[in-house]
C-alpha cells in the first residue's frame, strides 16, 4: 500500500507536542542522586559509623564480663564446700593461738587445719586470698592457695558461736557453753580482669554447724 502518509506523520508531531521526547525516560534507565540524598546518606553514615565503636566495647566488656562470672562463682563454691566439710566433720580449735581473721579448726583425725585471707602464696594475678593450712609432722604449718589466679579477696570474716570451748569440762565436769559450734563465714570476691567497673563480684555468707557434739 502507499498510501497517504501525511496522517500519520500529523499524528506522530501531535504526541511529540503532548509528550516532548525530553520527558519520555525508559524506568529501567540509571539516574544519579540528587544533592539531598547525598547529604542524607553521608549523615546516616556518619551517625553509625559514631556508634559503632561503642557497641563493640561494649559487647566485649559484657562477653568478658561473663567469661569472669563463672570463676567467680567456681572460687566461692570451693571454699564453701571445704570449710564446711572441714566444719562438719571436725571441730573448732579453740585452744589454737590462732591470729585474729583465722579460722582454726581440726579435722576428723585431730589435724589442725587453718583458713585465712592473706597476699602470701596465693595464685599468679590474685592480690589476695583465701589460703589453707595444715601442720606438718615437724609441727610447722604449710599453707596452700585455696582460690585461684584471676581472682581477689576483698574480705574474709569468721564469726564463732559459742565464743568459748564447749569441748573441754571445767574442773567439777560441768560444761561452760552447752551448744554445738556453729561457724558464719562471710566473704567477698571479685574477678581481677577487666575494667574494675566491669568485674564481676560475689558477696558469700553460710552458716555451718558442727556434727562432732561432746558429752
Amino acid at each position: 500500500m502507499t498510501g497517504d502518509k501525511s496522517g500519520i506523520t500529523d499524528y506522530g508531531l501531535r504526541i511529540s507536542a503532548l509528550y516532548p521526547i525530553s520527558v519520555i525516560r525508559n524506568p529501567r534507565e540509571p539516574r544519579g542522586f540528587t544533592l539531598m540524598e547525598l547529604l542524607v546518606a553521608l549523615a546516616l553514615f556518619a551517625m553509625t559509623a559514631g556508634v559503632m565503636p561503642d557497641l563493640f566495647l561494649s559487647a566485649s566488656r559484657q562477653q568478658a564480663r561473663t567469661a569472669a562470672a563463672p570463676r567467680v562463682q567456681g572460687a566461692a563454691r570451693l571454699v564453701i564446700e571445704t570449710i564446711a566439710r572441714t566444719v562438719r566433720e571436725g571441730t573448732v580449735d579453740y585452744a589454737a593461738a590462732a591470729p585474729s581473721g583465722t579460722l582454726a579448726l581440726r579435722d576428723s583425725e585431730g589435724a589442725s587445719v587453718w583458713f585465712d585471707r592473706s597476699d602470701a602464696v596465693c595464685a599468679s594475678g590474685a592480690p589476695a586470698c583465701i589460703r589453707i593450712g595444715r601442720r606438718d609432722a615437724a609441727g610447722d604449718m604449710e599453707w596452700a592457695p585455696l582460690t585461684g589466679s584471676g581472682i581477689d579477696v576483698r574480705d574474709f570474716d569468721i564469726t564463732i558461736s559459742p565464743t568459748g570451748d564447749p569441748y573441754t569440762p571445767n574442773a567439777d565436769g560441768t560444761y561452760m557453753f552447752n551448744a554445738q559450734p556453729t561457724v558464719t563465714i562471710a566473704f567477698a570476691l571479685a574477678a581481677t580482669t577487666g575494667r574494675s567497673s566491669d568485674r564481676p563480684s560475689l558477696n558469700v555468707q553460710t552458716t555451718v554447724v558442727s556434727r562432732v557434739y561432746k558429752r
